[in-house]
């Protein structure tokens, strides 16, 4: 396209009909001003008589050929999350980027930041300080977000524990992955756009499919992008059923199967000692004779304990920490909640492991532009898998 003289502004092709034409940045411009000049032709075309269709073209991600106002808000919402709000629209948003997290959820000194670690000892932790660094953000078709009830975030999943720290599996001791599918445009859609981390695994709501290969749920149930982790990476996933439908449900995608992968041995097991406290409690409940009962029978003694939240609990060390959380101390943060629900479990005969991943986030609504959920390091958060 040329306009008012200044050359190519941004790359328009056609598919091999010639009838639909595809927007990209021009490789030929810095990736900041391709955007930007991306974005005018977006509005030009959003606000043009003839109401011509076109698709998007950016990176991994492709939005279908379409018009109107849907189209050029989709379109917008793909250029927000690649970069930054178009200088079209009189504002920018400045993103500071994020190194590899040197600490996070129960990192192994006393003093940890707010983010996600390999393994988590919760116990080792006397204070922890809240970084409020980007970690990632999502946008939503629907222009809304899912209530503030549903926004699990899960990342990495850690089934291995030893007393103290829950670890996650090595790749190559990873289940393989159960399987994707197609997106549909008129399912739930999420574009996603995640900072720099350690992991190729990424946020996701735990329930979604996507048409890209580098894209895969393994049987833990974490997703994993195939894309180098060193670099912000974007992927869009359709979210079009619930968790807990069976398998063969309606609406219920391939990467929801994690969900019915029946329990690990690994997953009930206990170190050798350390904690007695904690596992005569547990034996008790495992008299009962449902699952359901001894996770009711849990959730009730906590409800009666006076547990507090706090992001200064003091280190617990040594192999018996769980128990002087539980009985003395009862103060702690989601990791020692999530650790100590996950160990009680297994002392009762459920499986379980620990999830770490980010809760909440905060919805952004610019001038102009589209809509989207930031989610900070200061979100990380851990809860129990049972």
């Amino acid at each position: 396209m040329l306009a008012r003289g200044r050359g190519h502004l941004s790359k328009v092709f056609s598919d091999g009909d010639g009838a639909t034409p595809w927007l990209q940045p021009a490789a030929r411009l810095p990736r900041e001003l391709a955007l930007c000049h991306l974005s005018a032709e977006i509005w030009r075309r959003s606000r043009s008589r003839s109401g011509e269709a076109y698709g998007l073209r950016l990176g991994a991600v492709e939005i279908p050929p379409g018009r109107g106002r849907a189209q050029r808000d989709r379109c917008l919402l793909a250029l927000v999350l690649a970069a930054a709000l178009p200088i079209a629209l009189v504002l920018v948003l400045l993103v500071p980027r994020i190194g590899p997290f040197d600490s996070g959820l129960g990192g192994p000194s006393a003093r940890a930041r707010t983010g996600l670690s390999d393994g988590l000892d919760p116990g080792s932790i006397s204070r922890l300080v809240a970084d409020d660094g980007p970690a990632a953000r999502v946008a939503f078709g629907a222009g809304q977000p899912p209530p503030p009830a549903q926004r699990y975030w899960r990342v990495l999943v850690h089934p291995r524990f030893d007393g103290q720290r829950w670890w996650r599996l090595e790749e190559s001791e990873a289940p393989p992955p159960v399987g994707r599918g197609p997106g549909d445009p008129r399912e739930r859609e999420q574009t996603w756009l995640v900072e720099p981390s350690p992991f190729t695994a990424v946020p996701w709501s735990s329930n979604a499919r996507s048409a890209d290969p580098a894209l895969q749920a393994n049987a833990r149930g974490e997703l994993q992008l195939q894309r180098p982790a060193g670099e912000r990476r974007s992927y869009r996933l359709w979210n079009n059923g619930a968790p807990d439908d069976k398998p063969g449900s309606a609406g219920l995608e391939p990467s929801a199967a994690w969900c019915w992968q029946p329990p690990q041995v690994l997953e009930l097991a206990l170190p050798g000692a350390g904690n007695p406290r904690l596992r005569a409690l547990g034996r008790g409940w495992a008299a009962l004779p449902d699952p359901e009962q001894r996770l009711q029978a849990a959730e009730q003694w906590f409800r009666s304990q006076p547990f507090r939240y706090s992001p200064t609990p003091g280190a617990l060390d040594g192999a018996d920490g769980l128990d002087r959380f539980l009985f003395d101390e009862q103060l702690g943060l989601c990791g020692h909640y999530a650790s100590a629900f996950s160990a009680l479990m297994r002392a009762a005969g459920v499986p379980s492991r620990v999830v770490s991943g980010y809760l909440g986030g905060r919805w952004v609504v610019p001038l102009g532009g589209a809509r989207y959920l930031e989610l900070r390091q200061s979100d990380a958060h851990a809860w129990s898998e049972v």
